[in-house]
């Protein structure tokens, strides 16, 4: 299978088929950055078989694993919205950020 038949394949999620729209709620920036991320490694290259792409997963997991703040300002983000709602009240806080 070609890179960019494997790229078609999935989705922004990085789920194949559709599959992403069984998920439901909304996606926050925990939900998403690893998953931009971690595509973003695995097709830094082509993917030309399904054992490419194996390859590719397990090497985009290991580099996120070994950086260890990889994900600290998304934390940060997210701590800082919670603050903004519950000072909000839980209304709309958007404008705050």
């Amino acid at each position: 299978m070609s890179h960019r038949r494997f790229q078609r394949s999935l989705d922004w999620t990085g789920r194949a088929d559709g599959l992403a729209s069984q998920v439901t709620g909304p996606h926050t920036p925990l939900d998403v950055f690893p998953w931009v991320y971690m595509k973003t490694l695995m097709y830094s290259s082509p993917v030309d078989s399904e054992e490419d792409l194996i390859f590719h997963i397990i090497e985009a997991a290991t580099t996120i694993q070994q950086k260890p703040n990889i994900f600290k300002p998304t934390r940060k983000s997210v701590l800082r919205r919670c603050v903004l709602c519950t000072e909000a009240g839980g209304h709309t806080f958007g404008h705050l950020l």
